[in-house]
């Protein structure tokens, strides 16, 4: 709390003392405290709520920060502190669930003896993988085995130029087939968004990265640039990629993949990827039409790329996945990049540590934080807001006019099937289990990147054992320690994982008003994905309702892409089905909070200090959930990103809400209250 905020309380806190409809309990005094903190109450709420609701909070930030602030940065900061603790626990636990961890962790703050360990181990793994002419003065391109390259690299979990996966967890027959991943997460080599400069950034890091490992300065540079002009040339058709919105599914077979796309031997490549599962020339393959251009194109690019050139390209995904494993120096670099790029603050190497063994024992580290953090009075309370939306979201589609009725009766029946999971998964506190897992886990010895390598692989492994199984003897699909709610399609739930219910999404000092307006519409949201056609629980939506669906979301699409920021126009069609969410989960939980209201109490008491009703609050507690401040290069990214930028999300959703322009009672034609508005359900 701020002293301008605590002076403020105090001084309402004594004239109003005596009113009898302020709440004036040490409750209510934080959530008011809460609420004020971001708020700018200069802004007319009915011209730009976004600033209004958060613009306090963005001056403050953008004095002093260059990296990205917001609800995700805001819940993982606070989490990785929570972990560090239970890792450097000084207990005596003789439990394995925590010996494990620990020892990994320790391992990995051994930073005296981590940089010349890691640089012989990597050594070591460039020899296993397949070498190449950087770290070997022998190595001759007759040496180079494309396929068993990508195949070691896959049992990393690097797919440097292709991915291969698989359609289902139930469908093993079926294969998919898309493009690479990035040399480097989010950043984007192609002629857009300042590529020059990040080039050179890149370039920096690959080379000073290099040199570290006693690569010649010389060697080193020409390694870079010549890796860089690769992953220039595939990044611009893998754009094409990305921002294709008129992408088709088509099924092909490993034969006709033989024989359209000769860079490389598929079905040695599947065999050798896909371990233990019968693969064939007739094996159905799935690709999508635009990563079918990709293929034409990367086909074309291959035969012409000399194989040094692109066995350095290959090892320097392997340089860019276990930076975060071999010692500060390396990270040191990736630091510098980031900042330069991204305008991010280098993080400390003890919240590396964390990460690294949050990857490796997630459900031991699930464990150790559930024991520590876990309170049912939350969980109840999430669990029953979260059924009481769900109980919104049958009463919509009820109501709905344009759906039939027996799209109506199929959802209806979905709808009633939904699970919601909260907090964590049971077996988590189950000791038999947990113990079970602990002995059996992923167990490595050596010196902290050994571990890091051997995790890679067990997990890869794992990975396609794990596909063998029934669905439904598989766990939550995100960690107890993520921040988010998801929607679990192929178990038809929703999962609010226990790291996710603290601030600025959650607290239990939040009133009714602020828990639905926060988390409660970003449960309203994962509901709505759960709305989507669904085969596998008999749900399909006719062809005029289809029709209908898309062209409801035409106003979205031209709503969003009058958006602009800094001079940067917002892209309506890459965020259109989250936008749409977004509104539909506003909506859902607003419902859910009015009849939650009426059978509770309608006449909760007003806070100190701040002139709203908890209508109003409801609306106010949405927007300061996606509060932020954005670096100009992540701005750039974000623009044309699945979600629109969360300054975006709350204008856009909050024009659209008759519910928002009639609580605030905003003149019709306002900005926040424009006459056209959308809507889908």
């Amino acid at each position: 709390m701020t002293c301008g905020t605590a002076g403020s309380l105090t001084y309402f806190y004594l004239v109003d003392y005596f009113r009898e409809d302020l709440c004036l309990t040490e409750r209510c005094i934080l959530a008011a405290s809460q609420l004020l903190s971001p708020m700018d109450q200069s802004v007319d709420p009915c011209i730009n709520f976004y600033d209004y609701a958060c613009g306090g909070q963005i001056k403050e930030l953008s004095k002093y920060s260059k990296r990205t602030v917001n609800l995700a940065t805001a819940i993982e900061d606070n989490m990785n502190n929570k972990i560090r603790v239970l890792l450097e626990g000084a207990d005596d636990s003789t439990a394995l669930y925590k010996i494990k961890p620990r020892a990994v962790y320790k391992l990995c703050m051994d930073t005296e003896n981590l940089n010349f360990q890691s640089i012989q181990s990597f050594r070591q793994l460039v020899r296993e993988v397949g070498d190449c002419s950087l770290f070997n003065p022998n190595w001759t391109q007759k040496d180079f085995r494309f396929e068993s390259v990508l195949s070691h690299l896959s049992s990393l979990g690097i797919s440097p130029i292709i991915q291969i996966g698989f359609l289902h967890p139930t469908a093993l027959s079926i294969f998919t087939v898309s493009a690479g991943q990035a040399l480097l997460p989010g950043i984007r080599l192609d002629n857009r968004f300042g590529s020059y400069y990040a080039f050179k950034s890149v370039k920096s890091y690959l080379v000073n990265s290099l040199v570290l490992m006693n690569v010649s300065q010389q060697e080193a540079t020409k390694a870079a640039d010549d890796v860089l002009d690769l992953k220039i040339e595939l990044g611009l058709i893998e754009d094409q990629v990305q921002d294709s919105t008129t992408s088709k599914l088509l099924a092909t077979n490993i034969a006709t993949l033989n024989n359209n796309f000769t860079f490389v031997n598929w079905t040695e490549l599947f065999e050798s990827l896909k371990s233990g599962i019968d693969v064939s020339n007739d094996s159905t393959v799935l690709v999508s039409s635009d990563h079918l251009m990709y293929l034409e194109k990367v086909n074309a690019i291959m035969p012409r790329t000399r194989k040094s050139i692109l066995s350095n390209y290959l090892m320097s995904f392997l340089v860019a996945k276990f930076a975060f494993a071999l010692g500060p120096m390396f990270i040191k670099f990736l630091d510098e990049m980031y900042l330069d790029l991204k305008y991010t603050q280098p993080r400390e190497w003890w919240e590396n540590c964390v990460k690294q063994t949050m990857m490796i024992y997630p459900a031991l580290v699930d464990r150790m934080y559930v024991e520590a953090y876990a309170n049912q009075r939350d969980l109840n309370q999430i669990r029953t807001v979260a059924t009481e939306i769900v109980q919104a979201v049958q009463s919509t589609v009820d109501e709905n006019d344009w759906l039939s009725r027996e799209t109506k009766t199929s959802l209806r029946a979905k709808i009633e099937r939904i699970q919601i999971q909260v907090g964590y998964p049971e077996y988590i506190l189950n000791d038999s289990y947990i113990n079970n897992l602990s002995e059996t886990s992923f167990t490595s010895e050596g010196q902290f990147l050994d571990i890091v390598i051997d995790f890679h692989r067990y997990k890869s492994k794992q990975t396609v054992k794990k596909s063998n199984l029934p669905f439904a003897t598989r766990s939550w699909i995100v960690p107890v320690t993520k921040a988010g709610a998801y929607w679990n399609l192929f178990s038809n739930s929703i999962e609010i994982p226990l790291g996710f219910l603290q601030t600025p999404t959650y607290s239990p000092k939040y009133l009714r008003s602020m828990v639905f307006g926060a988390i409660g519409s970003i449960i309203g949201h994962e509901l709505v994905h759960g709305l989507d056609a669904d085969p596998m629980f008999n749900v399909t939506w006719k062809e005029e309702e289809l029709r209908k669906l898309t062209h409801l979301s035409e106003c979205f699409k031209d709503q969003y892409r009058k958006f602009s920021y800094k001079g940067e126009k917002l892209d309506g069609a890459s965020s259109l089905a989250e936008n749409m969410c977004d509104l539909d989960g506003l909506k859902l939980s607003y419902k859910a909070f009015q009849s939650s209201a009426q059978s509770q109490r309608s006449d909760e008491k007003k806070l100190p200090g701040i002139n709203m009703n908890h209508n109003q609050i409801f609306f106010l507690s949405f927007a300061q959930t996606w509060c932020s401040h954005m670096s100009d290069v992540d701005r750039i990214y974000t623009l044309n990103g699945v979600h629109a930028p969360d300054r975006f999300r709350v204008l856009g959703t909050l024009q659209n809400s008759q519910d928002f322009a009639d609580t605030f009672q905003c003149i019709p034609g306002s900005p926040m209250n424009p006459l056209k508005k959308c809507a889908v359900y």
